[in-house]
């Protein structure tokens, strides 16, 4: 989640949107080549890492018209480099979690999958107050 308090970074806007979409293809393509050799993955993997990418997109598109960042573990202005690595290792970690447990305790994979979709589905949307 970010705020509107900021001047702008130093790099240009569309040179960071490139940037994070690179990274977002990045982020996606293993995730889905990497799933698709193990298992069929929930839908809601899949929404999930859809709200991650957003989130992403909207977070650097705030960064770069002078908002901060609220998550204290990246800081107040990270760099768009940080906020593509946090994300994807957020991604890993994500599909990690669902694949576990669908080996180990398949009765949690709906709960963890609908608790997560919920944190960042509220987060996409309290980011959208600041990108539209």
């Amino acid at each position: 989640m970010t705020d509107l308090r900021r001047p702008s970074n130093t790099l240009t806007g569309d040179k960071k949107m490139f940037k994070a979409v690179i990274g977002l293809l990045l982020m996606l393509t293993p995730i889905t080549a990497y799933a698709a050799d193990i298992k069929e993955l929930p839908k809601e993997e899949y929404v999930f890492q859809a709200l991650n990418a957003i989130d992403t997109i909207q977070t650097v598109h705030i960064l770069n018209n002078g908002g901060r960042e609220l998550n204290p573990i990246l800081g107040s202005y990270p760099s768009t480099e940080k906020i593509i690595a946090f994300k994807t290792a957020n991604a890993a970690a994500h599909l990690a979690v669902t694949m576990y447990l669908m080996d180990h305790h398949p009765k949690y994979v709906k709960t963890w999958q609908l608790i997560s979709i919920g944190m960042m589905g509220t987060v996409v949307v309290l980011n959208a107050r600041y990108t539209f």
